[in-house]
């Protein structure tokens, strides 16, 4: 069982905005994994609720919150704003989802867990060679991924998507990113945080955006450990 007047108050406290970032998280943390706890809360906000309307009513002693507000109209309208906070705070957590692997800017792309600057910039040509390229990943920062397509057109605009290849042949895409300009030097960018990518074997592949999608680079590519 929950104790009622504490988390009565500490909901209180998080719907006005009065807790302290720590605690908040917390809550949200607790009430996300806890579905119990929710509908636990949800019943003792309305049972408070009807108390209150027992005293309108001249069953049970009635009175003034601290502010002057009649009791039942305070009681009631927290109560209202307590379940409708918690639903919307559910509501956001469960529809927000991880962020993307592959973004269009650094600043997404540091968003999303990196916690330094560029830390590696991957070229991507066609060139005649077949070999695929090894490269190093960081252990964290932003990892910039440069592509260059085979063919260009003018005005499109462009998609990348980056698969990761298992050995027994299948493919898994693990990032995409859309809407992305030509950029200097000819070349389409885009980025991912290092923590987000494991090492493994994976192919960059670059289209256009449009009605009838063109692919217009593929690129195998291995990714090996860094210093961590």
């Amino acid at each position: 069982m929950i104790d009622v007047g504490q988390e009565f108050e500490r909901l209180s406290d998080y719907v006005g905005g009065r807790l302290p970032p720590e605690q908040q998280r917390d809550l949200e943390d607790r009430l996300a994994r806890e579905p119990e706890l929710v509908r636990e809360l949800e019943m003792t906000l309305r049972l408070r609720e009807g108390l209150e309307q027992l005293r309108a009513r001249g069953e049970l002693a009635s009175g003034t919150s601290p502010s002057g507000i009649p009791r039942l109209a305070w009681v009631a309208g927290l109560a209202a704003a307590i379940i409708g906070a918690i639903a919307v705070m559910l509501w956001t957590r469960t529809n927000s989802g991880p962020p993307p692997l592959l973004t269009a800017s650094v600043s997404t792309a540091a968003a999303a867990g990196a916690r330094a600057p560029v830390a590696a910039h991957f070229t991507f040509m066609a060139l005649r060679s077949a070999a695929s390229p090894v490269l190093e990943l960081p252990a964290d920062g932003v990892v910039e991924l440069r592509a260059m397509p085979t063919s260009l057109a003018l005005g499109a605009r462009y998609r990348v998507l980056l698969d990761h290849l298992n050995h027994a042949g299948g493919r898994m895409t693990v990032g995409t990113v859309s809407g992305l300009d030509l950029g200097g030097g000819g070349f389409v960018y885009s980025y991912a945080a290092a923590r987000s990518l494991q090492p493994g074997d994976y192919e960059l592949r670059i289209e256009t955006e449009g009605a009838t999608p063109v692919a217009v680079g593929t690129f195998p590519f291995t990714l090996r450990s860094g210093v961590r």
